[in-house]
């Protein structure tokens, strides 16, 4: 794009910019998509939680040839400055694919694929102080099928199961409060010579009273293997939520309910949430 020809006059002659003058079609066009597109990702997520820059990519090619025509009425401008812009944006993008793409997809992840679920099953602690468990009818479940609510700082599942077999933790989280997103962690206990053995995982989810999907990757977590034996999900990070909601969730007692809870060997098993 940038480094697309000048045009020329009836004698042949390279016509400068100024002379030629700017194309408002051409220009009203590539100056609307980008805007069509800004529309399409609003309207997106205003239909669900997604926000991904990569929505916006059917914009380049416009806003590339558009950066071309900027640039072609800058003073002093040349067709060797474009072919050097060129030769220096193909190197930057050789740099990302050998320094970041490479080394973010390569080697490939060593992970077991398979089709396992493991529906999981809150219980009270006794290391939860002040969580107070109650039981909420599931919406999609037949009567007297629940999951129990938490107002407390965390849910607690045991399962004794191979961690290798299962890549994901995934549930649907619904909290009450202002529409804010909020950042929670998992807590994963394993079974083996140190009883505190237990590695620690991030996630975020829309609080705004109505029920997200959350899914937490645990096969990239370092040395994931072993006998996973306990789950422990605080929907408030403790380290983060004073920050993120101006108190602390948990001791202000706020209703968090979670749905399906379950360990998954892979995504595609799924048939919700």
């Amino acid at each position: 794009m940038i480094a697309a020809k000048r045009g020329r006059t009836r004698t042949g002659q390279d016509a400068s910019p100024s002379a030629a003058g700017i194309d408002v079609r051409l220009a009203t066009l590539l100056v609307s998509m980008p805007l069509l597109n800004l529309m399409v990702v609003v309207y997106i997520n205003l239909t669900f939680d997604q926000p991904q820059g990569r929505y916006m990519f059917p914009s380049l090619p416009a806003l590339a040839v558009l950066v071309a025509m900027g640039l072609e009425y800058l003073p002093q401008w040349t067709s060797r400055l474009s072919r050097g812009l060129a030769v220096a944006l193909a190197l930057v993008n050789l740099y990302v694919v050998i320094r970041v793409v490479l080394p973010g997809y390569w080697p490939p992840p060593d992970m077991a694929f398979s089709e396992e679920i493991k529906p999981l099953q809150a219980v009270a602690s006794g290391r939860s102080p002040g969580d107070e468990m109650s039981m909420v009818p599931r919406k999609d479940g037949p009567a007297g099928d629940a999951l129990p609510a938490s107002e407390g700082p965390q849910f607690v599942f045991t399962t004794d199961v191979v961690a290798a077999r299962y890549n994901y933790f995934t549930c649907t989280v619904k909290g009450g409060g202002e529409h804010r997103v909020v950042t929670g962690k998992l807590h994963l206990g394993f079974c083996g010579a140190d009883s505190t053995e237990q590695q620690t995982a991030q996630f975020k989810w829309l609080c705004d009273g109505t029920d997200h999907p959350v899914i937490v990757p645990l096969w990239t977590l370092p040395g994931w293997g072993g006998r996973l034996t306990e789950i422990r999900m605080e929907p408030f990070d403790t380290a983060g939520s004073s920050r993120e909601l101006g108190t602390n969730p948990g001791s202000k007692g706020w209703d968090v309910q979670i749905g399906r809870p379950a360990i998954v060997g892979s995504v595609t098993s799924l048939r919700g949430p």
